[in-house]
């Protein structure tokens, strides 16, 4: 644990900002000049050690096969759903490797009691002839998540035409909510 130092002129380090809240710090001076000029514009997260603070949640590995710094994901694409911080990437990798689901897009929804809730969007969408085969998927799925942390909504991917749909495209076709989507 500690500083790692990266290149000459900057430093790394971790901010511990709670349980789940491990941000990458750094320090270069190099970059001190931009962030002055643009600080009015952009306001920065510069603690008082002079460390500038990121978004992103990081970690340091320290295992045989690979050691140094590993970056886990956005705090700020975190969904609050019920008061607890839930990772979109979490439930992105549970579906890539429990299920080998391989296009998954997860977004956090408004929702009226919980805040928010994660809705995740795949392709391709699972079609069932039998009623009791799709409860079976979806029990499957299910079983993959604590309760809280799991999607409320497994949907069709809309066609976007080779270009990532936006979060308002996705909100919309959330709005719309029909025949390809799976209730959890």
């Amino acid at each position: 644990q500690g500083e790692v130092v990266t290149y000459p002129s900057c430093s790394i380090a971790i901010s511990d900002c709670g349980p789940k809240e491990k941000l990458l710090s750094f320090k270069s001076s190099r970059l001190a000049d931009s962030i002055l000029q643009f600080q009015e514009e952009t306001p920065l997260r510069l603690r008082s050690d002079e460390f500038f603070e990121t978004k992103d949640r990081a970690a340091y590995t320290n295992e045989e096969s690979q050691s140094g710094l590993s970056i886990l994901g956005r705090s700020d694409k975190m969904i609050i759903c019920g008061g607890e911080n839930i990772d979109p990437e979490e439930i992105e990798l549970i579906l890539s490797s429990d299920l080998a689901l391989t296009n998954i897009i997860v977004k956090g929804f408004p929702h009226e009691k919980l805040g928010e809730i994660p809705v995740a969007f795949i392709a391709p969408f699972p079609r069932f002839t039998q009623e009791s085969l799709k409860e079976t998927w979806i029990n499957k799925v299910r079983g993959h998540f604590q309760s809280i942390r799991r999607p409320r909504l497994i949907m069709d991917i809309p066609c976007f035409a080779g270009i990532k749909p936006s979060y308002e495209e996705l909100y919309q076709h959330y709005l719309k909510s029909g025949i390809n989507s799976y209730a959890l």
